[in-house]
């Protein structure tokens, strides 16, 4: 999936499977097919590897600058078409750039939304991608306040737990 905890997510189900197969009396095998057999997600759940994949996992997060090396802000916007969202998405990262500032925070997107169409309504995102969480927040609050037509078809999440 397009989300930097897949790999994390991947780990726990697998290991999760596997435990499940080797209980009782009877010792168990779990079969797992994958596209990636080499991803040292899957590799290491196959091996229950716990500290190993938690030093990857943070390997690769600190590498690309995700959390918890950096706090994330995702805007979600929503229009009945989908040039309305993206028209208000680059409204909101417009305003949201003008107050990031040298240091700040980074501005990525806007961009179709992985699920583009939810519900009816089409959907474009926005990430705030940064090490000051404060900052972002009234930047954020701040191009909303100034945008009231956008304000009505966002959705804030800081700190989200899935970026879907």
């Amino acid at each position: 999936l397009a989300d930097f905890r897949a790999g994390e997510r991947t780990f726990q189900l697998l290991t999760q499977v596997a435990g499940r197969a080797g209980r009782g009396e009877q010792t168990g095998e779990a079969i797992v097919q994958t596209l990636y057999p080499g991803h040292y997600s899957v590799k290491l759940a196959c091996r229950q590897d716990y500290p190993a994949f938690f030093e990857r996992e943070l390997e690769y997060r600190k590498g690309l600058r995700y959390p918890p090396f950096v706090a994330l802000v995702n805007a979600v916007v929503r229009g009945r078409t989908f040039d309305e969202a993206m028209r208000l998405a680059q409204d909101l990262a417009s305003a949201l750039a003008s107050h990031a500032g040298p240091g700040g925070f980074a501005v990525l997107g806007p961009a179709p939304a992985p699920l583009t169409r939810l519900r009816g309504e089409h959907r474009v995102q926005i990430f705030l991608k940064g090490s000051r969480r404060e900052k972002m927040r009234q930047a954020m609050r701040a191009a909303l306040a100034a945008l009231p037509e956008v304000r009505r078809r966002v959705v804030v999440d800081v700190d989200p737990l899935s970026v879907l």
